[in-house]
């Protein structure tokens, strides 16, 4: 199945993937984050850009957009809107033809990022949520994840106390650097739950726990879902916006400093859009 269906340019990719969705305007998920959900916008079929623009900017926080391009031909139809494509956090720009079937859609939603733990934290300073004075601290952490499993090796990573450490990330209102810990670890084992058929038990020794059972408690804790609903619902977007509404919902973000940000996860905020 190719991208060029007649009931709209843009299209939702929802598990089980097989087969690509109409998406309404008016279209809003039912619980946030949408688990597993992608958007499609194929330029080749926009008859008003300006409007579909909007509408993919404005999509839910956790829900990944692939741009489909028009035929050379209609490249110059749409020189614009190009320039402004980097704004919409794009997963990915594809030619129309073979690499539009959803197959190939499911795949690309399922692989990793070439530097996951990057990616994740440049979306999360994205999000409003890394503090400048913390980047560094944050950075390191997802990048160590695998190594220090323990916030006291990673405080020694960063040349200073774990107390010390957990007073910089209080002072600035996010949670305790054991969840960003975990948080980092766990991350590592949804992409490989996503990309590869291996089993539970044996993504968790690789990462360090003692078994799959442990691996599906942290996940439980940490992200709500447990690892049969992250292998249905693929891309990691959705799993961070997890994390992040946990961490609302427990008070781990505080929404005073972070108001904008954690909106869609409070009790009083409008839970059924994100925020741009």
């Amino acid at each position: 199945m190719d991208c060029r269906p007649a009931n709209g340019s843009i299209l939702l990719m929802r598990s089980p993937y097989e087969a690509y969705q109409p998406a309404p305007r008016d279209w809003k998920p039912l619980s946030v984050p949408p688990k597993g959900a992608a958007i499609v916008w194929n330029l080749g079929t926009a008859e008003n850009v300006a409007d579909d623009y909007e509408y993919v900017r404005n999509r839910p926080f956790g829900v990944p957009l692939f741009v489909i391009l028009p035929e050379p031909k209609g490249i110059h139809a749409i020189l614009p809107i190009i320039s402004a494509l980097p704004a919409l956090r794009t997963r990915a720009l594809l030619p129309i033809g073979r690499l539009t079937s959803i197959s190939a859609l499911r795949k690309l939603l399922a692989d990793s990022p070439r530097h996951l733990s990057t990616t994740v934290v440049k979306y999360l300073t994205w999000r409003g949520l890394v503090p400048s004075a913390l980047y560094s601290d944050i950075a390191t952490l997802f990048a160590c994840a695998r190594d220090a499993r323990s916030v006291s090796k990673l405080a020694q990573r960063l040349y200073v106390s774990r107390r010390t450490l957990g007073r910089r990330f209080a002072e600035r209102g996010v949670p305790v650097p054991s969840h960003w810990l975990q948080f980092a670890r766990l991350i590592h084992a949804v992409v490989l739950l996503q990309a590869t058929p291996i089993q539970v038990a044996r993504t968790a020794t690789q990462l360090g726990y003692p078994d799959g059972f442990t691996l599906s408690n942290q996940m439980r804790r940490l992200f709500g879902v447990r690892p049969t609903v992250v292998r249905q619902h693929l891309g990691w977007e959705w799993v961070v916006e997890s994390w992040i509404r946990c961490e609302v919902e427990r008070n781990g973000f505080d929404v005073e400093r972070y108001g904008p940000q954690t909106l869609p996860y409070r009790r009083d905020g409008d839970a059924r859009r994100g925020v741009r």
